[in-house]
This record gives structure tokens, sequence and C-alpha cells, in this order.
């Protein structure tokens, strides 16, 4: 794993690449940046042409700060942008490169995880 962290400046979008050497990358936290605006900001996400969608909107003096669990392995570039006054900074790290397959045939280079038991239930009205 190796870190990764980045500022979202309002107005000037960020891209990122993805780059098969480095593996994934998990975003894990968006923090607001300092300034003296007190109107929120929103971070932006836009991969190719699709749509954007809005991943968090941080408000001064109540919510700076919001844990994030993306992972991003996008072919096509990924754009961050700021909607609002001030930045946002987010941070995580590279995942590394790894086989989906390798994790889902049981490979010995990854660690066991313990067996897990889905519940689902349903209530019917």
């Amino acid at each position: 794993m190796a870190f990764w962290g980045v500022e979202v400046k309002s107005g000037r979008p960020f891209i990122h690449k993805y780059d098969d050497s480095k593996g994934r990358l998990h975003i894990s936290m968006a923090t607001l940046g300092f300034g003296s605006a007190t109107t929120r900001s929103t971070l932006q996400c836009n991969v190719g042409n699709s749509s954007p969608v809005y991943l968090c909107s941080l408000y001064p003096g109540s919510t700076e700060s919001l844990q994030l669990n993306l992972e991003l392995e996008e072919v096509d570039q990924v754009v961050f942008t700021v909607i609002g006054a001030r930045s946002i900074h987010l941070c995580g790290y590279y995942l590394g490169r790894t086989s989906r397959t390798a994790i889902f045939h049981g490979d010995s280079s990854y660690p066991s995880l313990p067996n897990c038991i889905c519940l689902s239930f349903f209530l019917f009205f």
C-alpha cells in the first residue's frame, strides 16, 4: 500500500487516471480546507461521460471531515470537482496490483478471511 492525497480546489478539477502499476485507489477521508467561507462545499465525481455523482458535502463548524470508502479502478478518467468556496482534501492509499480471480479462487498469497454467514430478514406486512 502507498499513501495518496490531493487537495481539490474550487474551480480547479482534479483528474485521476488509473495506473496499473499502482493498482486500485482507495479513498478513505475527505476534509474541508481552511478558509473564511461559511457555506458548504460539495465534492462531485465524474467518470468518463457519465452523469456527475455527489460524494459528500462538508460544512464549516459542523461537518468538516467525513470518512469515505471508495475504490477506483476505472479505465476512464475520474474527475473530482468542488462546488463551493473552500477546497476539499482527499486522502487514501493505493492497494497495489491484485488479481480479482486470485482473491475469489483462494490464492495462498492473500491472507485468509474469516468465514462469514450472511443472513437476510424480510418482514412482510
